[in-house]
């Protein structure tokens, strides 16, 4: 054999075997992961381990059944369907739009003045009392009755 020529090379030989057994060896060993500082004090000691989420427990929800029963519908109830014909929503015959009438309670027709609003009374107001014309959007503008 030629590891008997050589002795430097068989020292060598069985020194990084032994090398290799000893890092095996110290390789088998739990792996430990923990932070150390200093003298040998781990850094999480004793370990936090925090409490279980709470669940809370389930309630179903309350069911809630069909009525034992239903009562019967009325005699003003159709089963009959809608008729074929569209529905008329024109006025009826002699119908004459008219709207309201003017206040007429001091004599004359009144009217109430708000700003640039001219607008007819409806209800009796004294001479000179408050009263209100619609305006743009709706919004009510405050005058005087004549």
């Amino acid at each position: 054999m030629f590891l008997t020529r050589l002795p430097r090379l068989r020292t060598s030989v069985i020194f990084g075997s032994l090398a290799l057994l000893a890092l095996c060896g110290l390789m088998t060993n739990a792996a430990q992961a923990r932070i150390f500082i200093g003298v040998g004090v781990p850094l999480f000691y004793p370990p936090v381990v925090p409490a279980p989420y709470y669940y809370p427990p389930y309630y179903a929800p309350p069911y809630y059944g069909p009525p034992p029963g239903y009562a019967p519908p009325d005699g003003s109830f159709s089963y009959s369907p809608p008729s074929s014909q569209p529905q008329n929503l024109a006025p009826p015959p002699g119908y004459a739009p008219g709207g309201y009438t003017p206040s007429t309670g001091y004599g004359v027709a009144q009217s109430c003045q708000a700003g640039a609003y001219v607008c007819p009374l409806v209800a009796d107001t004294p001479p000179g009392g408050r009263c209100s014309c619609p305006g743009q959007n709706g919004q009510r503008i405050r005058g005087q009755a004549n």
